[in-house]
């Protein structure tokens, strides 16, 4: 893993900590999945962070979250499937720059143009171009 995937993934980190912290906790984590339209319990959200969190905290530390990120780098199809449908909400095929821009206003951000193409260019798309499930199985298995 480079720097720049390393920086792009505490940018990740910082959105799903909802409380500032440094640390995701359930709160974060329920929070988090909901805004990506993911309904998910209280006890499944418990297991996720006893999995994750190596110091057993209750709570998961950045170095915890890059680590599971490392090591989750192969996904099953259908795995990949299940998150393609997260931003591909109106099944389509593809997910469009506005499908992006309205992930990050969900995550709570504010997306700019230059952000929106850098994703693309991580897919090794132009700036113009939709990203079909074979770009983001691509773009995931980076």
């Amino acid at each position: 893993m480079n720097e720049q995937q390393i920086v792009e993934l505490r940018e990740a980190f910082t959105l799903f900590d909802t409380n500032d912290d440094g640390m995701l906790d359930s709160k974060d984590l329920f929070s988090t999945y909901k805004k990506l339209g993911i309904i998910i319990s209280e006890s499944d959200i418990k297991e996720i962070i006893k999995a994750v969190d190596k110091e057993n905290k209750g709570k998961i530390s950045f170095q915890d979250f890059l680590d599971v990120t490392m090591s989750a780098s192969v996904y099953k199809d259908e795995e990949l499937q299940e998150i393609f449908k997260i931003f591909d909400k109106e099944s389509k095929g593809f997910i469009t720059k506005a499908d992006l821009k309205q992930l990050f206003r969900d995550l709570g951000e504010k997306p700019n143009e230059v952000d929106i193409v850098e994703l693309l260019k991580l897919a090794d798309l132009s700036a113009e171009a939709n990203i079909t499930f074979a770009d983001f199985k691509k773009l995931m298995s980076k």
